[in-house]
């Protein structure tokens, strides 16, 4: 074998290493960019439960008030605790349903919130109100795509 053979044989395996090691590291960035979503998006559900109890905390109470009260601690929790447990699923079928749970409770979570809206018809209370809304709807339509992407996956 010649220099010049001898020469383009190990240019090419360093392309190969090159390219090997490439994507390992595409791959490992991704990695972390999921991990980064997944961490993210714990925070967030469980800081949406928090705020919510925080906030119904401060809302006088009535008798007529406490079942949708009582309705949306227990709905706006079970958001990230479900989604929590997701996390350590034992299965594509498992995490699919934690997800379901989640989306679910995301959805229940809106229903309450818009009830006691209606109910507490103070303006100081509109715009938390709104705020908690729309937050439930995005995480509603985080969880909604999750769940699509998950039972895609068998």
């Amino acid at each position: 074998m010649d220099g010049e053979s001898l020469f383009v044989k190990k240019s090419k395996k360093a392309e190969v290493k090159r390219q090997k090691l490439k994507t390992k590291i595409i791959k490992n960035i991704n990695q972390n960019t999921m991990a980064e979503k997944e961490n993210d998006l714990l925070d967030r559900t469980f800081k949406f439960g928090v705020n919510c109890l925080k906030f119904l905390k401060s809302l006088h109470d009535e008798y007529i008030y406490g079942i949708p009260k009582v309705q949306l601690a227990k709905a706006c929790t079970s958001i990230g605790a479900n989604y929590e447990e997701s996390q350590g699923a034992v299965s594509k079928r498992d995490f699919a349903n934690k997800i379901g749970i989640s989306y679910k409770e995301a959805r229940e979570s809106v229903y309450w919130l818009r009830v006691l809206k209606e109910l507490y018809e103070e303006e100081k209370h509109q715009k938390k109100f709104e705020e908690f809304i729309n937050e439930g709807i995005e995480l509603r339509k985080i969880l909604a795509t999750i769940k699509k992407k998950s039972s895609n996956n068998p």
